[in-house]
């Protein structure tokens, strides 16, 4: 296998983000208020549910496909299974949030990233049993938080 350059790997790393937060922004800060508005705050969180879902999968397909480890998740979940209580490091604190909440947390950021954190997997794997559960729970989760505050917000400036 070819060893790729690291301004290579710096290149991917930061392609992956702006292409994800590109989408994420728009689709959260952009689409979403625009389905609450015009749909309300039932039917636009239906549609907007189905479309993330839709969103994430994609997302899911293309991290896959790449074969390459864009966000460094799989490292870190390699990481995080030698990781000792007394470490101080990001992924110790993040794991010391416990399950539940980490998995509330990315859920929130973007049920995406909760799907590859909690997946078992570290080798870009088709979507198993499990990594269906996780992207189904994760985006209700998601979407739960995020249409209520949309909805919210959008009272605020009317």
């Amino acid at each position: 296998m070819k060893k790729r350059s690291f301004l290579n790997k710096v290149g991917v790393f930061f392609g992956g983000i702006f292409a994800t937060k590109a989408s994420s922004y728009s689709f959260d800060y952009l689409l979403y208020p625009l389905a609450i508005h015009y749909l309300g705050l039932e039917w636009g969180f239906v549609v907007m549910l189905l479309l993330s879902f839709v969103l994430n999968y994609l997302f899911i397909l293309l991290y896959n496909s790449t074969q390459r480890d864009i966000f460094g998740f799989e490292k870190l979940k390699e990481l995080k299974d030698k990781t000792t209580k007394e470490s101080k490091s990001f992924i110790a604190r993040l794991v010391g949030m416990g399950y539940v909440m980490t998995f509330i947390a990315l859920s929130f950021y973007d049920p995406f990233f909760a799907v590859l954190w909690f997946r078992k997997s570290t080798k870009f794997d088709k979507m198993t049993k499990s990594d269906w559960k996780i992207l189904t729970i994760s985006t209700i989760i998601g979407n739960l938080i995020w249409a209520p505050m949309v909805f919210g917000a959008l009272k605020i400036f009317e």
